[in-house]
């Protein structure tokens, strides 16, 4: 069974205006495409990235083809998060989920409270009815995932309703997509969204949740099997506090005078820093120009725009080895000086966080160095 009836064409990824729309190379022509998916994605979209698009055919619709996929490593990966509830749907119907055999869906878009759930399921075997919500997940490395890729308030929400349901007896389930046949793991994201993460922590022993790990083939029929991931609170509350390093990107649009020295040239720079107990508010501050420069760092922050920050908790300080995976991906290693002292910062050309090469390195810091500790975890259970 094929999950789109439309036929899918292959392309290739050229740039993404905003969240909801892509530039897609299809057949020679550069064509815009919705894009179903708001996450970030940057692990996956990369200038030349093979993608895969269907036709739209709506009235309403404002682009000529509808992204459904990207492949990494030549392996597809669906993105169509509009389509995840349909293949949790199938899932379940055909008794591919590990726990939930004797299940089946009996409504979807359940209304509890103030949240409304994806999925409501019945057990035949015991005739027990509960709650499911469906999370598509697309952020992984060599062999773990996480989810969100974006903070997900609503995502925290849909958490705390069905943990409050766990936590008073009820049965509750959350079924995390994981959309990569390679994983191993699952966390869930404490650099991108410690709240999500913090809640899901707490109700984790509660909760009826799976993350199911997924392959495709590049017609998109259903999956055949599945493979349920394990995770580890211990990981979870260890790696998940106000403490590690945070990358600021800037992009300097112009050449920039700058004292004492040669000005700067237009380009991307990129600080690598660290904070012990205040990684949140210290993200927080850079997303805003300072009236007054206490550093460097500050200076340039208030001559440039902002790309990015990107943070990446840990329980220890990653700042040399950072600084020298980037260095070897490409930065070029830049010191910048004034009144208030120096600042060892790496310049680039082009934007870095749009490459192959820093984005292994971002998921290097974020996910693989886990792949170890989390091996132990699972020995340990």
């Amino acid at each position: 069974m094929r999950l789109y009836k439309e036929k899918i064409v292959k392309g290739i990824f050229v740039s993404r205006p905003n969240r909801f729309v892509a530039r897609v190379e299809i057949q020679g022509k550069t064509e815009l495409c919705h894009m179903p998916n708001p996450g970030r994605m940057r692990e996956l979209l990369f200038p030349g990235t093979a993608l895969y698009v269907v036709k739209n055919h709506g009235a309403q619709s404002k682009t000529a083809y509808k992204v459904v996929g990207a492949e990494r490593d030549g392996i597809p990966v669906l993105l169509d998060t509009v389509r995840a509830n349909d293949v949790a749907e199938y899932l379940i119907t055909m008794h591919r989920i590990p726990g939930w055999e004797s299940c089946r869906v009996i409504r979807r878009e359940v209304t509890m409270g103030d949240s409304r759930f994806d999925l409501l399921l019945m057990d035949e075997a015991t005739g027990e009815v509960f709650p499911v919500e469906v999370k598509s997940c697309t952020l992984f490395g060599s062999q773990g995932a996480m989810f969100p890729d974006a903070v997900t308030a609503r995502g925290r929400k849909h958490v705390e309703h069905l943990g409050k349901i766990a936590e008073q007896g009820g049965h509750a389930g959350i079924l995390f997509l994981v959309q990569w046949p390679r994983a191993k793991w699952f966390l869930p994201d404490f650099h991108t969204d410690p709240e999500f993460a913090e809640t899901f922590s707490r109700y984790m022993d509660k909760l009826d949740w799976k993350a199911a790990a997924i392959s495709w083939s590049e017609s998109f029929d259903m999956p055949e099997s599945v493979k349920l991931l394990p995770s580890s609170r211990e990981v979870i509350q260890e790696e998940n506090r106000e403490y590690g390093n945070f990358l600021l990107v800037l992009n300097n649009e112009k050449e920039l005078a700058w004292p004492g020295q040669v000005s700067l040239p237009a380009g991307y720079y990129l600080y690598v820093g660290h904070s012990e107990g205040r990684l949140t508010a210290v993200e927080n501050s850079f997303r805003r120009k300072r009236r007054t420069w206490r550093n460097p760092v500050d200076r340039l922050r208030a001559s440039c725009q902002l790309e990015t920050v990107i943070t990446l908790r840990s329980s220890v300080n990653n700042s040399e080895s950072i600084q020298k995976h980037l260095i070897q991906a490409g930065g070029q290693p830049v010191v910048l000086s004034d009144d208030s002292g120096k600042a060892a910062c790496l310049y680039y050309h082009n934007n870095p966080i749009e490459t192959r090469e820093f984005s292994q390195v971002e998921l290097f810091f974020a996910m693989d160095r886990f792949n170890e500790c989390m091996h132990m975890a699972e020995i340990k259970k």
